[in-house]
Formats: structure tokens, sequence, C-alpha cells
């Protein structure tokens, strides 16, 4: 069986009436529509869970490795084995309070970008293979330009940021094993 993943983002935080949304990517298509938590085809239910990050935002998921790493202001980490149950990662020592603006597993590692787009805190990259212990890239390339997000394939992360920039990094050479 497949399995498939989203974070759904209600950005008015109004769940009353109708929505539609649709979600297309070379991996898949989704359209959910119908009231909150209604199964209006019988076929999709989306259940509220807590994420264990207490900030506004939460900014990216990703699965890899047995578990889910999700990220969002504040420096704000959790992780869950099951989606379900969230545990908060206490201190990632890498980006404080900057938002963490994206994660991307792939090459059995996970790596977070953000920053908080001010003088010397705008570039933030992490690593880690548990999803817990997190070590900071020192050297991202990205100067002094913000980083936003990260997905991984062909034995690379492929890492995206203002201004348009773009920055490949591969597994064996950037991110170190």
């Amino acid at each position: 069986m497949v399995y498939y993943y989203a974070i759904v983002t209600n950005t008015n935080n109004n769940v009353e009436g109708t929505k539609v949304k649709t979600a297309t990517s070379n991996v898949a298509a989704v359209t959910v529509t119908g009231a909150s938590g209604d199964k209006p085809d019988g076929s999709l239910k989306w259940n509220a869970i807590g994420s264990r990050i207490n900030s506004d935002a939460i900014y990216g998921v990703a699965y890899g490795g047995g578990r889910f790493v999700a990220v969002g202001a504040e420096g704000e980490m959790s992780w869950s084995t099951d989606g379900v149950a969230w545990t908060a990662v206490t201190d990632s020592g890498v980006f404080g309070e900057s938002v963490i603006r994206g994660v991307a597993y792939g090459g059995d590692k996970f790596v977070a970008v953000g920053g908080t787009r001010k003088a010397g805190d705008s570039n933030k990259m992490a690593w880690s293979t548990d999803g817990i212990t997190w070590t900071a890239v020192s050297n991202s390339t990205f100067g002094a330009y913000g980083i936003n997000g990260a997905t991984y394939g062909g034995d690379k992360f492929v890492v995206v940021g203002d201004k348009g920039k773009m920055r490949i990094l591969r597994t064996e050479e950037t991110v170190p094993r």
C-alpha cells in the first residue's frame, strides 16, 4: 500500500463552507473538496493533529528513515514516527529563533533550511540523520540571501532562495555522511 502525506495550511482560519484545493506534482495530484472533516466521496478524510510546534506557522514536513520531521517559525522543529504523536526537538542548536522554511529527506539525511533575512542570519542550513540532532552546514554559498526551500532527488538536494538563487547540494560532497 502506498501512502501520501500532505500538510494543508488554512490561511484564513475559516473552517466553514466548502473548500476545494488541488496540489499537483510529478509524484501525485491530490484534490480535497468539501467542508472540514467531511468525506464527500467516501474516500478521503483529513484529521486534525497536534505538531508540538508552538509558533504560528509550520512551513514544511518531510518523511524518511522511519520518521516525519516538521519545521516552522521561531526555529521550532518536531518529529514523529507515525504522523500523529509528535515530539518537540528541544534545541536544534542551529536555527535559534530563526524561521525554518523547509525540510527535505534523502541520502539517509534530513536537510533543513531557513533564516530571518537579517544580516548575518539570512541563510541557515543544517543536516540530521535522525531529525533530532542537527549539525550546521557552515557554507551554504547563498551569501546574504535567504534560503526558502529544499527537495531531494537524483542523489542531490536542490535548495532555493531569494533573488532566484538555486544551489545543488550533492550528498557526498556537501552534507557529511
